[in-house]
């Protein structure tokens, strides 16, 4: 049987306009995970974690293109009893989009 509760996430982000047509963005949030931690159960793998964005972003030749990364961790768990384990995740993204207007 799953034991969940109620959740939230906590995000905030800045970016700074470097030049014009140029953006710096940082980003950070901590997403609370559903999975109480007294009845951890990993068919439910959701735990509370943060997570970091950095990105930038301009126009250039009449191309705007915008770079992210993103790195989501979450705290080591150390789980006894019917799921005894170790439970840790670590995730690391990239995204590039280019776009050009006709």
């Amino acid at each position: 049987l799953l034991s969940m509760r109620d959740s939230l996430t906590l995000m905030t982000g800045a970016t700074w306009f470097w030049r014009e047509n140029s953006q710096l963005r940082f980003g950070y949030a901590y997403d609370q995970g559903a999975n109480k931690s007294g009845a951890y159960n990993p068919i439910a793998a959701d735990q509370s974690g943060h997570k970091v964005s950095l990105g930038a972003g301009g126009d250039m030749f009449g191309v705007h293109g915008d770079l992210a990364a993103a790195y989501t961790f979450y705290p080591k768990k150390n789980i006894i009893g019917t799921y005894a384990g170790t439970y840790r995740d670590r995730r690391f993204s990239f995204a590039l989009s280019v776009t050009k207007s006709f």
